[in-house]
């Protein structure tokens, strides 16, 4: 493994890590409301359903967006080489940007 990939994944498992903890506290808060029988069953899982949707997104650009923060910061504090931001995104694997501008140019 490079070290830019050691940096993405520890900005991907902080993201998450703190995600989680959110998501404990937010737990806590369901288990009040349905311990109150505000909601019936239906509307419970509906918006279970809805919140596992929201926080599926959110881990994915959470983790993609935080991981790119930690590579950013790592060459802004090495100042190694001037990455670019096609740089940074071919080491994490998202070349879509750098194809697009080859085929352009």
């Amino acid at each position: 493994m490079t070290f830019e990939l050691i940096v993405f994944l520890t900005g991907a498992i902080t993201f998450l890590f703190v995600f989680g903890w959110f998501k404990s506290a937010a737990i806590i808060v369901f288990k009040s409301e349905f311990a109150k029988n505000s909601i019936t069953v239906d509307e419970t899982w509906k918006k279970l359903f809805k919140v596992f949707l929201v926080d599926l997104l959110i881990c994915i650009t959470g983790v993609i967006a935080t991981g790119v923060l930690f590579l950013i910061i790592l060459r802004h504090h090495t100042k190694k080489k001037k990455g670019t931001s096609e740089d940074i995104l071919k080491m994490v694997g998202i070349n879509y940007l750098a194809k697009k501008k080859t085929k352009v140019s």
